[in-house]
């Protein structure tokens, strides 16, 4: 028994000389991580770089938010924490948080998810490549209790109280259905939006100068052929149309797009009070039509690269009508439509 025993002991003895430490990885940032991750959050809500200069390995560059013309971005509730990919076998500096892109008149809210490997050199610590970057889009109406009140504290102390409350409860916002625009009165909006295979923006503006019902006969008169339906009827509006800053923003297909196409309105069509529709409209084909006053505003001008371009344009526009309803004229806002698409109407008045 005490060889037994003094078998067990010896065993014991050399496994233990033979044995090699574990220390479990740190899940917390050390403070020099903390100030990498904070510094590429700051370059995710800016789009500069130069809050990473003093952070990032030598050559490394990092894809930015695409963020429009006139917005700003912002990360609140940021969460930070520190990971290890087994692949690339470096750990990583990890962001989570509520990313609010906005303007006065516009916000976008998504969970956003991002971060950066890290890489030690000479004992210091550098971002190294990106840790791809993840939004997924909600609906302000969804956001919840906690995560509103911080969305709209966000914004109070960018726009003011007034202009939070509009955006945070888009119901009221001029141009919804519940505040439609008054006839000739502009409303402005900006959008980045794809065009092909690039992305082109401006700041458009639009006024309805004027609301005139028309008979059919009247239509016929200006070449427009149609038919009498009981409840139905026609109207024309002398639309004015206002393109500013004008723009290719990224180019990956032809590099150059027609002012007549890319920054050309797109009318929606009518909808009613109790949530009746009519896609479309004709804002063509007849003389001091809306689309023959753009191309004459443009003549066949294309914008390229680094070319910024501004034109205006009134003409008219025919739309058909519900008859003994509340109808409204409406246009679509692209950039909004491909995240909220409920939101991204724009209601005019007719009357």
């Amino acid at each position: 028994m005490k060889k037994i025993l003094a078998l067990v002991l010896s065993v014991c003895l050399v496994l233990s000389v033979l044995a090699v430490p574990v220390t479990a990885a740190s899940t917390k940032l050390t403070s020099s991580e903390l100030n990498i991750i904070k510094a590429y959050q700051k370059t995710l809500e800016t789009k500069n770089l130069q809050y990473m200069n003093s952070y990032k390995y030598s050559g490394v560059n990092y894809k930015l938010l695409s963020i429009p013309n006139g917005s700003t971005a912002k990360i609140l509730t940021p969460q930070y924490s520190k990971g290890y990919d087994s692949k690339q076998k470096l750990n990583t500096a990890n962001l989570q948080g509520l990313l609010v892109i906005s303007n006065k008149t516009a916000l976008n809210v998504s969970n956003i998810s991002a971060g950066v490997y890290l890489k030690t050199k000479n004992k210091n610590t550098y971002a190294y490549n990106a840790v791809a970057t993840t939004t997924k889009a909600i609906q302000v109406k969804s956001l919840n209790a906690s995560q509103k009140t911080e969305v709209k504290k966000y914004l109070t102390s960018m726009y003011g109280e007034k202009t939070a409350n509009n955006l945070i409860n888009p119901s009221t916002v001029l141009g919804s259905i519940n505040n439609p625009v008054p006839l000739n009165q502009k409303y402005t909006w900006s959008e980045t939006k794809d065009f092909l295979s690039d992305k082109i923006s401006a700041t458009f503006s639009m006024t309805v100068k004027s609301f005139k019902k028309v008979t059919v006969a009247e239509l016929g008169q200006m070449g427009i052929n149609t038919k009498d339906r009981a409840d139905h009827e026609y109207a024309v509006l002398d639309v004015l149309w206002e393109v500013q800053d004008a723009k290719l923003t990224k180019v990956k297909g032809e590099g150059s797009a027609y002012l007549s196409v890319g920054w050309e309105p797109n009318i929606w069509g009518v909808k009613t009070s109790d949530k009746a529709s009519i896609i479309g409209s004709m804002d063509y084909g007849f003389d001091g039509s809306l689309d023959n006053a753009i191309d004459k505003a443009v003549e066949f001008k294309k914008v390229t690269p680094g070319v910024t371009e501004a034109f205006t344009a009134e003409g008219k526009v025919i739309i058909d009508l519900y008859k003994n309803k509340t109808n409204y004229f409406v246009m679509q806002n692209e950039q909004i439509r491909d995240k909220d698409y409920d939101a991204s109407f724009i209601y005019f008045k007719l009357q």
